[in-house]
């Protein structure tokens, strides 16, 4: 199953036509799935992602770029992205992704808050949620998403 969270605040969203009748919203900083490559995807995005999983042979396109920039990214290890490292007693924002400090689970924030003093939140089934200290947590991925730069773009 691929994730792209669904729990930020609708104010940092933008409209995406999907060709349909209806509008789907994402994040302004999330992936925006742009078609396959036989059996992976394809995504655009100005930046590395920062939440959201990935399959190896992901490819994430810049959608505007310059002579010497990297046009994008691929998917070298399938995972989950994230915004920061896990740290005790830390403030977490909804639908941030956030990565186990002493492991490689990430997790998705669904509530708001500060997390606790202890360790790592303890779940290993990908879907199971926790609390941390006042801040709820589903767990998204086991893996982190690694990236490649695909090759700079030749000046003209």
């Amino acid at each position: 199953m691929r994730l792209i969270s669904a729990s930020r605040r609708l104010a940092e969203w933008h409209n995406i036509d999907d060709g349909g009748n209806s509008v789907t919203f994402y994040p302004t900083n999330l992936p925006v799935r742009t078609g396959s490559m036989g059996y992976r995807t394809r995504y655009a995005c100005n930046i590395l992602p920062t939440m959201g999983t990935f399959l190896a042979g992901d490819a994430i396109d810049k959608t505007a770029t310059n002579s010497g920039d990297v046009p994008g990214w691929r998917c070298i290890t399938a995972g989950a992205a994230y915004s920061k490292v896990r740290a005790p007693s830390t403030a977490y924002v909804l639908g941030e992704w956030v990565k186990a400090a002493n492991s490689a689970r990430v997790f998705e924030v669904i509530t708001a808050g500060t997390s606790g003093t202890g360790g790592d939140p303890a779940v290993s089934k990908v879907g199971g949620t926790v609390t941390d200290g006042t801040a709820i947590l589903t767990l998204r991925a086991s893996a982190v998403a690694a990236f490649r730069a695909q090759a700079a773009l030749a000046a003209a």
